[in-house]
């Protein structure tokens, strides 16, 4: 974790007041509900009370170039009294149109815990573990913000508007922690500069692969699961963190395991249309 000096107390007046509001406001757009399949968190669309694992948000909040601090994050689910926290679980990535890359002009994303600067992704960062930001209260509920800011190279927080990101979509894909509940399967946000509304519905649509195809169990392609798909597996068995869908982490949870090889043999001998 990177944890930087800056806080909405060293940038310009008027930026702080605006990132201040941002902070402490109450949701504007869907928040991500967080409740419990078993001890496991649960992230779900809080406009349709459906479980999701992608969630949308605007760049460019209150006029601040490239911030947003939407979606938010809500339960009514958890323990009294515990904590909620984030891992940042693989890099920034970004929609050109017709797949995923890196920030063509190595935009970076930070994260934001009440206005201080905590992580900050790349388009070549791994893994990052992070703080808790939120606490549940004595019934377990729970509401806060995080920050999301992406900045150009030539970012300059003595002149923040300044602030030439690429067009597009960014994607953060991070998984939710507690220190009472399992750790949520990973989630992907996916956050729109200057997209029109259907060019960044293909984002979207788009970012919902990023956590398996729609083949369950076909690992090489072919559209049926046998022998090669096992085999794959099996040569990936024991990874732990980072793992993809294609390394044979059949539940998105980064890791390559039993449960994983379980999921495939029960899936072992169909074939998809």
């Amino acid at each position: 974790m990177r944890v930087t000096a800056m806080s909405i107390g060293r940038l310009p007046a008027t930026l702080a007041a605006a990132l201040a509001l941002a902070v402490s406001a109450a949701a504007r757009h869907s928040d991500i509900v967080i409740e419990l399949d078993g001890n496991r968190l649960l992230t779900v669309d809080g406009a349709t009370g459906v479980e999701a694992r992608v969630f949308e948000g605007e760049l460019g909040e209150l006029g601040v170039p490239g911030f947003a601090d939407d979606p938010g994050f809500a339960s009514e689910a958890l323990a009294p009294w515990a904590l909620l926290g984030f891992n940042v679980t693989d890099a920034l990535l970004f929609w050109d149109g017709e797949g995923f890359v890196a920030p063509p002009q190595e935009e970076t994303l930070d994260l934001l815990v009440s206005g201080m600067v905590v992580m900050t992704v790349t388009g070549q960062s791994g893994f990052q573990s992070g703080p808790d930001f939120a606490q549940a209260d004595s019934n377990g509920h729970l509401h806060a913000h995080l920050g999301f800011w992406v900045k150009h190279p030539d970012f300059d927080e003595n002149n923040p508007f300044y602030n030439p990101i690429s067009d597009g979509a960014y994607v953060l894909i991070m998984e939710l922690t507690s220190n009472l509940h399992e750790t949520s399967l990973p989630l992907a946000i996916v956050f729109n500069q200057n997209l029109d509304p259907e060019d960044f519905e293909a984002a979207v649509e788009a970012a919902a692969d990023l956590f398996g195809p729609d083949c369950p169990g076909d690992l090489d392609g072919d559209r049926s699961i046998g022998l090669s798909d096992l085999a794959l597996l099996l040569s990936n068995y024991g990874l732990s963190g980072g793992a993809g869908y294609e390394d044979g982490d059949l539940n998105g949870d980064g890791n390559v395991d039993l449960s994983d090889l379980a999921a495939l043999l029960a899936l072992y001998g169909t074939t998809c249309d």
